[in-house]
C-alpha cells in the first residue's frame, strides 16, 4: 500500500469557508456532537469501501461523497487514508474493549484463554475481509502519523492478551520505560508479534485463518510451558 498524503492546500476556498459551519448534509459541524457524528461517517464510509473493493477503492473523494463531508473537512482532520483506515479500527476495538476483557479473563487455562482470544480478533477481523486487508496494509506501512495510532493500538492488545496470561487486564509499562517487564509481559509481546506477523502473510495470501490459529495455539502453548 503506497502512503496517500493529504495537501490541505488541495481543498478549495469554498470548501474551507462552508465545512466550517456545515458539513455537506446541512448538519452544523462545529459542535463536538457533529464532529462525532462525522467521524463516524467516515470511519463508516471507509469501512464499507474496503469491503467492496479492496484498499484500492479507499479514496478521497470516494470517502468524501459517500460520507457527506467536504474534501476540506477530511484534509483537516486526517494526514493519509492510513490514518482514517487505523482510526477506523481503533474506534472498532474501542467498542470491543469491554468484551475483550471479558474474553481474556473469563477463567480456565492460561492456554485456553489465550486460545480464545486470539480465536475471537482473528475472527472478528477476518469477517470483513477487505477491510482487514486494508488494516493489515495501513499498520505495515509505516507512515508517521498512522505509528501513533499503531502504538497505542499494540499497546492495548499487549495489555488484553498478558490479561489472558495472568487472568486479570492491568495497566503495563510503556515500552522503552525503565520499568522492568515481567516474563509475562515480554511473553504478550512476542505473542502479539507473532499474531501481527501471521496476518500480514495471510493479508498476501500465504497462510489461511487456520494456519493463523494453529501458529497461535503453538507458540502460546510453548511461551505458557516456559513461563
Amino acid at each position: 500500500m503506497n502512503t496517500v498524503h493529504f495537501n490541505p492546500q488541495a481543498a478549495d476556498m469554498s470548501d474551507h469557508q462552508d465545512d466550517d459551519v456545515t458539513d455537506t448534509t446541512g448538519v452544523r459541524a462545529s459542535t463536538p456532537a457533529a464532529k462525532a457524528r462525522r467521524s463516524r461517517r467516515i470511519f463508516d464510509a471507509v469501512v464499507q469501501l474496503a469491503e467492496e473493493g479492496g484498499v484500492d477503492a479507499v479514496r478521497a473523494r470516494a470517502i468524501c461523497d459517500r460520507a457527506g463531508v467536504s474534501m476540506g473537512t477530511l484534509y483537516r482532520t486526517f494526514d493519509s487514508i492510513e490514518e482514517i483506515l487505523l482510526s477506523a479500527f481503533q474506534d472498532d476495538f474501542d467498542e470491543l474493549e469491554h468484551q475483550l476483557r471479558s474474553i481474556a479473563t473469563e477463567g480456565g487455562t492460561r492456554q485456553a484463554r489465550l486460545d480464545r482470544l486470539f480465536g475471537f480478533m482473528t475472527n472478528r477481523l477476518m469477517a470483513r475481509e477487505g477491510y482487514a486487508r486494508a488494516v493489515i496494509s495501513a499498520m505495515a506501512s509505516g507512515h508517521h502519523k498512522a505509528a501513533e495510532l499503531i502504538g497505542s493500538i499494540n499497546a492495548r492488545l499487549v495489555e488484553m492478551i498478558h490479561g489472558a496470561l495472568v487472568g486479570r487486564v492491568e495497566p503495563l509499562p510503556v515500552l522503552g520505560a525503565s520499568a522492568e517487564r515481567s516474563p509475562q509481559h515480554m511473553a504478550a509481546g512476542i505473542l502479539r508479534l507473532v499474531w501481527f506477523s501471521m496476518l500480514i502473510g495471510w493479508a498476501n495470501d500465504l497462510y489461511s485463518r487456520d494456519d493463523v490459529l494453529n501458529e497461535m495455539h503453538g507458540t502460546a502453548n510453548l511461551l505458557v510451558q516456559a513461563l
